[in-house]
């Protein structure tokens, strides 16, 4: 409990009378309490070094006046375990759950299983999640508030959640359908709601805890000097960044760091906050209990079938080669894209199995094909700004901001000619003014079909060299 302003001097005259006179260092630390933030942010499903927080979280526990351990969102998306577990995402709820997680914001990542997957999720949790700036939801996600106030051995602790809103619509980066019927504001907008809520919930301290990135961050807290500190995540940075008004930090990704707040109080009243992050990687001490639930999760036989082979080591764009190779002979569609940004990771050399398909494609996109003219693609083309690859017996050709299609010989195609074009549900969703009904929506996932394009292989998958990038 926190001491009374005079309870340091009744404890130095007790402890000259016991002839326990206290150092001069003792005697400099009198009044002053130390409460210590764990913070993790974007793990995307990253379950390996779950095992090594709890030992850091009790010997945190012996040593500061309380200890929170928090989250700055994007718990899912991003490990084939927990994206395709039965009930997705609930092997990170379930490890947070042991580790008595306090709260966590909701990241943009969070929406990517869908608002019923994602409110199922937050029922299961034993933690709250908070989001000041959504509004619409149902079930569990109706019921996240923006704020909330913590209070651990006397101390008051208030923090309010805010999740990014960067996509063209203003809304989180997730695909919108996953969102529909949700309504967002910015989060600088909202905050102001906030004003006087340290006060109103004599709190000790006020933590805004974000998922919306640095520069944001810094406008937040420029915004609103209240704020003591902000806990962010979304650009996967390790920092402690002291600003004039306070304290804005973020603790890396993928579970490889935990990030270290320590708020100092004198007398009761808030004084300063430091930072630091601990390398959960090279960390030694292990909760068992929780090391053997962790391998448990991660022998799931299904994800390890072996569908085919891949000849070397792939980078981005040869993976991206691969993946709009696959889907066109899937689709057999004379032209076939994919954003750069869909493409999540590398196709190593060695046994591809649907573990390695997930970890390339995570999203559960499903693939839709449309009959269009060649003046309707290069004028969608022409407006698409995001990176992407494709694959064609044609060629796209960029002419300034432009893009025209040629044959073989470099002839540009008459513009009132028929393609069929194929490509994810994301991608027309988000640019619905250039595409109306498909000619043909796949019962499949993107990911399905190119599991089965692999199988249908009958030598090693290589696209060395390949690059079809724009």
């Amino acid at each position: 409990m926190r001491l009374p302003v005079n309870m340091p001097v009744l404890l130095f005259l007790l402890l000259v009378v016991l002839g326990c006179s206290p150092s001069i260092s003792e005697q400099n630390e009198i009044g002053v309490q130390q409460v210590a933030i764990y913070s993790i942010n974007d793990p995307h499903g990253r379950l390996a070094n779950f095992s090594k927080i709890e030992p850091i979280l009790n010997t945190a526990r012996d040593t500061y006046e309380a200890v929170f351990f928090v989250s700055a969102g994007d718990l899912f998306s991003g490990n084939p375990i927990v994206d395709f577990y039965t009930e997705k995402g609930y092997p990170i709820i379930d490890l947070l759950n042991d580790l008595d997680m306090d709260v966590s914001v909701l990241g943009n990542h969070e929406f990517d299983y869908g608002q019923a997957t994602l409110s199922d999720r937050i029922a299961q949790a034993q933690f709250p999640f908070l989001c000041a700036n959504v509004s619409g939801g149902t079930g569990a996600l109706a019921a996240v508030p923006g704020a909330i106030t913590l209070e651990k051995n006397g101390f008051r602790i208030a923090f309010v959640g805010i999740v990014e809103t960067s996509s063209p619509q203003k809304k989180p980066l997730t695909h919108p359908k996953k969102i529909k019927g949700l309504d967002f504001q910015d989060g600088i907008d909202v905050f102001a709601s906030y004003t006087g809520y340290k006060e109103g919930q004599k709190a000790d301290a006020l933590i805004a805890l974000t998922h919306q990135g640095e520069v944001k961050d810094a406008e937040l807290l420029k915004t609103y000097p209240e704020i003591d500190v902000i806990i962010g995540g979304h650009t996967n940075q390790i920092y402690g960044q002291q600003k004039q008004n306070g304290l804005m930090v973020m603790s890396g990704k993928y579970l490889e760091t935990l990030g270290k707040t320590i708020l100092t109080f004198r007398n009761g009243k808030f004084q300063s906050a430091s930072f630091s992050s601990i390398d959960l990687t090279s960390a030694k001490e292990e909760n068992s209990t929780i090391k053997d639930k962790v391998a448990i999760y991660n022998q799931a036989p299904e994800f390890f079938e072996v569908l085919g082979q891949s000849a070397h080591d792939h980078n981005r764009t040869e993976t991206a080669c691969f993946y709009v190779k696959a889907l066109r002979e899937q689709t057999q569609a004379d032209l076939v894209i994919q954003n750069s940004g869909g493409v999540r990771n590398d196709l190593p050399q060695g046994d591809i199995t649907p573990y390695t398909i997930y970890s390339i494609d995570p999203f559960g996109n499903g693939i839709d094909t449309y009959d269009m003219t060649v003046a309707e693609i290069e004028a969608f083309f022409s407006h698409y700004r995001a990176s992407f690859s494709y694959d064609s017996n044609y060629t796209l050709e960029k002419q300034g901001e432009s893009y025209r299609l040629v044959d073989a010989e470099g002839q540009a195609l008459p513009a009132g000619m028929s393609l069929s074009i194929a490509l994810n549900d994301y991608i027309t969703y988000v640019n619905s003014d250039y595409f109306a009904e498909p000619t043909y929506s796949f019962p499949l996932t993107t990911a399905d079909y190119l599991m089965k394009y692999v199988s249908t292989q009958t030598t090693p998958v290589d696209f060395s060299g390949c690059d079809q990038k724009e």
